[in-house]
């Protein structure tokens, strides 16, 4: 299931519909849909179990999937729209992309957290454990330790 539709996409431009004839087709909104889910699920998957399911969660995913995707189409279809554009390093990205891929990357790191509803991924062990002094414990190969 696509976190955006076209539908929530075309609501991001005024008198713009995607169909077979448009400068952007229908079908090339849902590749762009489906890239816009792959890049966030990229970065959420580092802490969150992906596809999320909850419902505030839905909610700040669609808005990053259907704003990279609008981002996309907005120079193709040649609409003026607050995507202010910068250059960085040789590609052209707007301060839109920008703002999500900072966010994303927060989010990945530790930085920023998504809704509460989210479901994090279980911890990695360490192959150490943790004694109730709070002293980590390892063992030495070749040494008579019992």
């Amino acid at each position: 299931m696509a976190y955006s539709t076209k539908d929530n996409v075309e609501s991001e431009f005024k008198n713009v519909t995607f169909d077979a004839t448009s400068k952007v087709t229908e079908t090339e909104v849902d590749e762009f849909i489906a890239e816009a889910d792959l890049t966030v699920d990229s970065f959420l998957s580092r802490r969150y179990v992906v596809p999320v399911t909850g419902v505030q969660t839905l909610i700040l995913v669609r808005k990053f999937s259907r704003q990279l995707t609008a981002a996309r189409c907005a120079p193709i279809i040649g609409v003026q729209t607050n995507f202010e554009r910068t250059t960085n390093n040789k590609e052209e990205k707007s301060s839109v992309i920008s703002g999500i891929m900072r966010h994303l990357k927060a989010i990945s790191k530790g930085e920023a957290d998504l809704p509460s509803d989210a479901t994090l991924k279980p911890s990695k062990s360490s192959g150490r454990f943790v004694i109730s002094s709070g002293e980590t414990d390892k063992f030495d190969y070749d040494k008579d330790q019992w």
